[in-house]
């Protein structure tokens, strides 16, 4: 059942150039890609916008800058059965999406709900992490 749960799902991401203003990668923009990956994992109830001020941090640092909403949240997919919500559906989504963006190494940083997820990711996979980072307040 596990590596059912770990199947890619299509792409959610969003890249935050340094120009301050928010935008959804749509792949036509090549600089938006360069550099090391960060996976910014949002707490609850919060969504992937409580990171702004850290995503245009890191990309003005020449990072690729990546916070999507996490299952259920803001504009991601919202299953109606409370089975389709485990933290492993959740890693599954987030892995998926590190594989569609072409994303082999990336640093993994975690808020409250996003930390348990962060630390389930890096047992689960943790040839795809060079660094997790947990934020529990």
């Amino acid at each position: 059942m596990q590596s059912d749960l770990l199947t890619p799902r299509p792409p959610c991401e969003r890249v935050v150039p340094p120009s301050e203003e928010t935008t959804l990668d749509d792949g036509s923009n090549p600089e938006l890609r360069q550099g090391p990956a960060i996976l910014f994992l949002h707490g609850f109830p919060d969504l992937w916008y409580s990171w702004r001020r850290q995503l245009l941090s890191f990309a003005g640092l020449g990072y690729r800058a990546i916070a999507p909403d996490l299952r259920g949240y803001g504009d991601s997919d919202s299953p109606p059965s409370h089975e389709s919500y485990t933290v492993l559906h959740v890693v599954r989504d987030l892995v998926g999406l590190l594989d569609s963006l072409g994303v082999d190494r990336v640093f993994l940083l975690g808020h409250d709900w996003g930390a348990i997820v962060a630390w389930w990711m890096c047992m689960i996979r943790p040839d795809l992490f060079d660094l997790q980072f947990s934020l529990l307040l």
